[in-house]
């Protein structure tokens, strides 16, 4: 198993983050999140949630109590401002290549299950953070294939724009990942040819939206 991360703001600084963390020697936390709005108060709401993840992760290795871990002690202060985060949260088993994920309102992971050669999105679905202030989440299981290929990522980088202000989308990224999640190419060097190929659709365009991703 290959991890790699890419991450890029459309300001100095941005709420579009990723995080991974090690639990025992086969498994560990994967999350992507996507702080509503951009700049320092999203900044400040990302590096927040990552130190409360770090702590529930350490409790539990459900992504759905997590997830509503992090709803419970966020509410008060995310609907204050008028805000709320939308996140991904994936507990990968390496020894059984099980993938268990939880959603808030983010994009779904995509991968490769192990009866097949493309890739699907895993249907997860759950209401952001902040919204409601007592939500409960659901996880769902899957078994990644050979090579197992999972690919976490915020709505930046479906929703780059070249200069005809068409978007790159998620269809077109499962396509990519498909003809490129072969053996072979590692994890780092997924995340620079996905990187090139973002950059390259978009080309002169502005860049609108932060992005961030995790791919295994």
């Amino acid at each position: 198993f290959g991890l790699a991360g890419g991450w890029q703001s459309a300001r100095a600084v941005g709420g579009d983050f990723y995080d991974a963390l090690a639990v025992g020697d086969q498994s560990l936390f994967l999350m992507v999140a996507d702080v509503m709005g951009k700049g320092v108060p999203a900044a400040l709401f990302a590096a927040t949630m990552r130190g409360l993840l770090r702590g529930l992760a350490a409790r539990s290795d459900e992504p759905a109590k997590i997830l509503s871990g992090l709803n419970r002690l966020l509410y008060a202060e995310l609907s204050a401002v008028n805000m709320f985060i939308t996140a991904q949260v994936v507990h990968v088993d390496l020894e059984t290549r099980t993938i268990t994920a939880a959603s808030a309102g983010h994009c779904p992971p995509l991968y490769i299950p192990a009866d097949r050669h493309t890739v699907i999105a895993l249907p997860v679905h759950g209401l952001p953070i902040g919204v409601l202030p007592d939500t409960v989440y659901q996880s769902v299981s899957a078994v990644l294939g050979t090579p197992a290929t999972l690919l976490l990522h915020t709505d930046g980088l479906t929703d780059t724009r070249n200069t005809d202000g068409r978007q790159f989308g998620q269809r077109r990224l499962m396509g990519w990942l498909s003809a490129n999640a072969i053996a072979g190419h590692t994890a780092a060097e997924l995340r620079d040819r996905l990187a090139t190929e973002l950059n390259r659709f978009r080309g002169d365009a502005d860049m609108d939206d932060d992005q961030a991703f995790l791919l295994l």
